[in-house]
């Protein structure tokens, strides 16, 4: 049977353990939204990849009012790149 270490801590001492600890791994997986990224029943193709967001350029736009969207972009990178981040962490943690 599995020992509970903490709430979320499972030590795997047998096969029978299997369930147990899947359930906790899934549980904070999905919890913080990182779940697509180690999902075991996925093939391994299939799995998604955790990416880096790309960084828009100044360069992707040529006109002034196209620096208003630029803004836009810039916005979505750092809502992209800090929601990156939560879920890189997430997924470092739970290999903990």
């Amino acid at each position: 049977m599995a020992t509970a270490t903490r709430s979320s801590q499972i030590i795997l001492a047998g096969p029978g353990d299997w369930d147990e600890w899947m359930i906790v791994i899934k549980t904070q997986a999905t919890t913080n939204g990182i779940w697509e990224y180690i999902d075991p029943e996925k093939a391994p193709q299939d799995v998604a990849k955790l990416l880096d967001p790309k960084k828009p350029s100044i360069n992707a736009v040529n006109e002034s009012a196209e620096i208003s969207r630029y803004s836009i972009l810039q916005k979505d990178y750092a809502y992209d790149r800090e929601r990156y981040r939560e879920s890189k962490k997430a997924l470092d943690d739970l290999s903990k």
